[in-house]
């Protein structure tokens, strides 16, 4: 049948009205913007080059990749994705919503935007930012444009005072006070809530008049956190637009009611002192106080509005309440890894000699302002900044292929500038625009490639401000201390033996069953083949390996694999839970290793499981009786058949005495003493082997859909809380790599959590697919490498789906940096760490205290290669065996740990 006889016997009549008018739309469409390209030529213009996208007309592909951008929180590396796509050109648009939007870093751009043409530029075509805002403030000189605009900015003219700016007085009180809670007898201490309640008080005292002083009294400083969550609401409500009622925003609004109760009283307190003064000055009085110089005095002159006040207010402190102080934290974050940049500041500080701090000495001291702009500039405020076009305007650049001609932004386009991308430019900067050179502003004259404060009538008024109060406190930094130094490669500083940031990983973390970890590292499960010959922990080697770990200072120990049924081993030397053996013979073993696990208070909880087809030497159970896949070939054949042979497809009478048995091997834990079990569902044994639908090709209750191969799971979690007290840590621990589908594997997780788990960890790796043990897989990925842990794309995925429940993230942590990007970042709750735990028991002491530098801090793995005729084998897994002597001594005991499962 010809083609086109097909499709007219696909389309009826009843379908030809609805073709017709999608017809004429896309006519109507193309013609326009056929049209529309023609007048421009005409006239001069070229259109902006457009960023290709899967979805033309709503522009849903990008609105998907910029929340997940957004929720990973990689949104500055998303732009800088996008322009990097686009290299021939400065300035692209794009659709969102079916709403053009105009990206750019080119200069010229920002100027036709931020001056020449600021009339036909503003925030209200925005529309949704004052709307996200309401009913916290909604006029203020952020959210008004035109008269309302001019209204606002008249109304904070003493930011315009050179009196004002340039008085240190205010500064200078709050600096010593700040520099006096600062130890010098090696203690750490918080830079960062310091620094905000430093700028809280110097705020506070410029609006009212009078300082909170939350340097003193530091339980005043909770209005700024109150600050920090109305100013994160206002932003995610602007984000969500009108569909902010699928949200509950009264936690927000009760912040809200906070804030407004702060700012309220001091308005009406000031707006009766002016009416009291005024009647005196009507009746003649000649004994009046000094007039007030704070910013509220002021604008009380001119408006006695309450409600009109506070808005205003609070537009200016809530919106400012966290931008100086943490500038003048990543200065500090620079300078702790310069060491050569702080002595030269120093040395600037020390040629003054006794000469008071004013704002004249300390803008003349050219090498500070060149580290406070070089910090602008490496990381910006202001990472981008938003205007909407109020008419149809011309602009002089952003047309054509290499967006160097006039251009013609429409009325409702939307011109995103992102100063992320303008300030890292190779062009405009150098090749070295990724480093921190602060000499590259010695000299520098400004241009609109370099804005920190923005610029036209609309740049920030309080850039003097900002920059006089950041230059006193970093003199006086440099003037009270010696050297700054470095202890971490990211965000956590010593000032002179003080003034470091607390770690996250240090942090302690409470789980769903009321236990309480003092901090996020863990030691992984490893097949450590200790047990003795009737598959009993107790033995000398053990206990010594145990307590070496039990006083290592980890937050969790997680034992080594315990198989739930002697008849079905996993490797010889593993711990089992045999049921024939007696009780009497049992027991004390299980408490002897429990005891040794938990000196010194440490938690530690059993890892049960069962092989499944991974099981050797015997006729092995799986859901299906599919046999492993070890490689193609001759050999990996012979191995398959000989050692693991195909499985028997279990039964229902099979698939209830595993369930029995997890439970009882629980039972039998929580009885010795450990705080818990750790399920393994995953590295290709049973339950992981159900889960899948490679290993799993059932019929019945157990397979079939995601949830049906999620079942035998879900009676194991259900069956092993009956076992256990109330209480009880129960984690399972899941695969990176099994699932065909991501989606199916979400909710089969979902429904596995929501049957009573505390925590799931995530790792990787099975006989089929060795992943990282051996030296025969492929090699990560670049971008996995600069994270350190292996599966952390997988978890990121986890943590969108279920925010909150606890991960643990094991496979490829090495420094210290790695573990705390990964926890503080929100990829993952736990770390795991497996080998490096055997060379280094101790090595949390290490990791936690920030006292030691990173690289004394490192968590090693020797990596141990498959032997050199392994690949000529075609097994995958062959190399597994070279780990099994993995062996490390330490203070005269020599530990032998073999790894066999591949990926810690």
């Amino acid at each position: 049948m010809a083609l086109h006889q097909l499709i007219a016997q696909q389309i009826s009549t009843r379908n030809l009205p609805v073709l017709a008018i999608g017809a004429v739309f896309l006519i109507f469409i193309f013609r326009k913007l056929f049209t529309s390209s023609q007048k421009s030529e005409a006239k001069g213009w070229k259109p902006i080059p457009r960023y290709w996208q899967w979805d033309p007309i709503w522009g849903l592909d990008l609105v998907a990749s910029q929340i997940n951008a957004l929720r990973s929180n990689q949104f500055l590396a998303w732009l800088a994705k996008l322009h990097a796509s686009m290299p021939h050109t400065k300035t692209f648009s794009i659709n969102m919503f079916g709403v053009k939007w105009i990206y750019t870093y080119d200069p010229e751009v920002l100027k036709a935007v931020y001056a020449t043409h600021f009339k036909e530029f503003g925030v209200t075509p925005i529309g949704n930012l004052r709307r996200g805002l309401t009913p916290f403030a909604d006029k203020g000189a952020i959210t008004t444009d035109g008269e309302e605009w001019k209204h606002s900015r008249f109304l904070i003219q003493p930011f315009f005072d050179r009196q004002v700016y340039t008085s240190t007085d205010r500064v200078a009180r709050h600096t010593d006070q700040f520099i006096k809670l600062l130890p010098e007898n090696g203690e750490t201490v918080d830079l960062q809530p310091l620094l905000q309640r430093w700028f809280l008080d110097i705020a506070t005292e410029f609006i009212f008049g009078e300082s909170t002083e939350a340097l003193v009294y530091p339980e005043r400083a909770k209005i700024a956190n109150t600050m920090l969550d109305v100013l994160d609401g206002g932003r995610l409500r602007a984000q969500l637009n009108r569909l902010m009622f699928l949200r509950d925003w009264t936690p927000w609004l009760k912040s809200v009611e906070e804030i407004h109760a702060f700012v309220t009283p001091p308005i009406q307190d000031t707006i009766k002192e002016k009416e009291e003064r005024d009647k005196k000055i009507k009746e003649g009085a000649t004994d009046l106080e000094p007039e007030r110089t704070d910013l509220l005095w002021t604008m009380v002159q001119n408006l006695q509005d309450v409600e009109e006040l506070r808005s205003q207010i609070c537009l200016i402190l809530v919106a400012n309440i966290d931008t100086t102080s943490v500038f003048i934290s990543n200065c500090v974050w620079w300078l702790a890894r310069y060491p050569d940049v702080w002595d030269k500041i120093r040395q600037e500080v020390h040629e003054l000699g006794d000469i008071p701090m004013n704002f004249s000495v300390l803008r003349n001291m050219k090498y500070l302002n060149c580290v406070m702009n070089e910090t602008h500039r490496m990381i910006p405020n202001n990472v981008s900044q938003l205007r909407g076009a109020f008419e149809d305007v011309v602009i002089p650049v952003g047309g054509g292929p290499d967006g160097k001609s006039p251009t013609l932004i429409r009325k409702g386009d939307l011109v995103l500038i992102n100063k992320t991308v303008m300030y890292r430019d190779t062009e405009a900067w150098g090749e070295d625009s990724n480093e921190f050179k602060p000499e590259r502003f010695d000299g520098y004259r400004g241009s609109w490639g370099f804005l920190p404060f923005g610029g036209g009538p609309r740049r920030c008024p309080a850039q003097m401000m900002v920059q006089t109060e950041a230059a006193y406190i970093l003199a006086h930094l440099a003037k009270t201390f010696k050297r700054i130094e470095p202890r971490d490669p990211e965000p956590y500083l010593v000032l002179d033996n003080t003034c470091t940031m607390e770690l996250a990983i240090a942090q302690p973390i409470t789980l769903e069953c009321g236990l309480t970890l003092p901090n996020r590292l863990t030691k992984a499960a490893m097949a450590e083949r200790l047990a003795d010959k009737d598959g009993l922990p107790g033995g000398k080697q053990c206990l010594a390996t145990y307590s070496e770990w039990a006083k290592g200072g980890w937050g969790l120990i997680i034992s080594g694999n315990v198989h739930i049924d002697p008849a079905h081993p996993g490797a010889p030397g593993d711990f089992t839970v045999n049921r024939d053996l007696p009780r009497v013979k049992t027991l004390p073993a299980w408490k002897s290793w429990a005891s040794a696990c938990s000196l010194n208070g440490t938690k530690a909880i059993v890892q049960i499981n069962h092989p499944g087809r991974q099981a050797p030497f015997v006729k092995s159970l799986a859901p299906s009786p599919i046999p492993l896949d070890l490689g193609k070939g001759l050999f990996p054949w012979l191995v398959r058949s000989l050692v693991y042979g195909t499985p028997k497809e279990m039964t229902q009478s099979d698939i209830d005495d595993v369930v029995t048995r997890f439970a009882e091997a629980a039972q039998l834990s929580v009885e010795a003493g450990f705080a818990g079990v750790e399920i393994h569902a995953a590295h290709g044994y049973l339950l992981a082997q159900f889960l899948s639908p490679l290993s799993n090709e059932r019929t019945d209750d157990y397979g079939g859909s995601p949830l049906a191969r999620a079942k035998i799971v879900i009676d194991v979690i259900k069956a092993v809380r009956k076992a256990v007290p109330a209480g009880t840590c129960v984690g399972i621990k899941v695969n990176s790599t099994d699932h065909t589908d991501l989606g199916d594997f979400i909710t089969q997780l979902k429904a596995i959590v929501d049957a009573g788990v505390d925590f799931v960890e995530v790792s990787g790796g099975s006989i089929e697919d060795p992943m990282f043990s051996t030296g025969l897989h492929t090699t990560v990925k670049a971008s996995t490498k600069a994270r350190e842990a292996f599966f952390i794309d997988f978890a990121n995925a986890i943590r969108s789906e279920l925010p909150n429940v606890p991960i643990m993230l094991t496979g490829g942590f090495r420094t210290r940096q790695g573990m705390e990007a990964a926890v503080k970042g929100g990829s993952c709750d736990l770390v795991g760490l497996a080998r490096p735990s055997v060379i280094d028991p101790a090595l949390p002491k290490k990791v936690l205290d920030t006292s030691i530098p990173e690289h004394g801090a490192l968590a090693y793995a020797k990596r141990i290669e498959a032997w050199s005729w392994a690949k000529y084998t075609g097994i995958k897994a062959v190399g597994m065996g070279a780990e099994t002597f993995y062996r490390v001594t330490r203070s005269g005991l020599t530990i032998i740990q073999p790894l066999t499962p591949v990926h810690q």
